[in-house]
C-alpha cells in the first residue's frame, strides 16, 4: 500500500478468459469489502495520434469499470481515466513488448482523488 493509502493491482491482457477471471476475483472482493473505492486507468500503445490513444485507453478502463458493475460492484465506488500511452511499462518496438503497455491498472483508494 503506497502513502495515499492507494493498493496497485495490474490487469494485464494476456487473455480475455485471465483477465476475466481477475476482475472476477476482484469484484467478489470488493463485493466483500465495501468501504473500498477503485480507480481504474486505462493505457494504450498502438500506432495513432495522442487524442486516440488517450480514447482507447478511455474505453478500456470504462469497460473494465462496466464488467465489475455487472458483477455487483457499486458504480458510485468506482471511477475511471484514461492516459494513452502516458506510463509506459516497456519502452519498446517489438509487438511482443508493447503489449504490456495496454493494460488497466486498478488502483484502491480510501477517498477520490479527482478522477486523476
Amino acid at each position: 500500500m503506497s502513502a495515499d493509502g492507494s493498493i496497485s493491482l495490474r490487469i494485464w491482457p494476456r487473455s480475455i478468459p485471465v483477465a476475466k477471471a481477475t476482475l472476477d476475483n476482484q469484484a467478489a472482493w470488493l463485493n466483500s469489502n465495501p468501504s473500498w473505492l477503485l480507480k481504474l486507468q486505462g493505457f494504450a500503445d498502438d500506432p495513432g495520434s495522442a487524442s486516440k490513444m488517450e480514447a482507447l485507453s478511455q474505453k478500456r478502463a470504462d469497460a473494465a469499470m462496466a464488467y465489475l458493475a455487472s458483477k455487483g460492484v457499486d458504480a458510485s465506488r468506482m471511477w475511471a481515466k484514461g492516459y494513452g500511452m502516458d506510463r509506459e511499462v516497456r519502452d519498446c518496438e517489438e509487438r511482443s513488448c508493447k503489449v504490456q503497455n495496454r493494460r488497466v491498472v486498478v488502483n484502491l483508494r480510501t477517498q477520490r482523488d479527482g478522477g486523476v
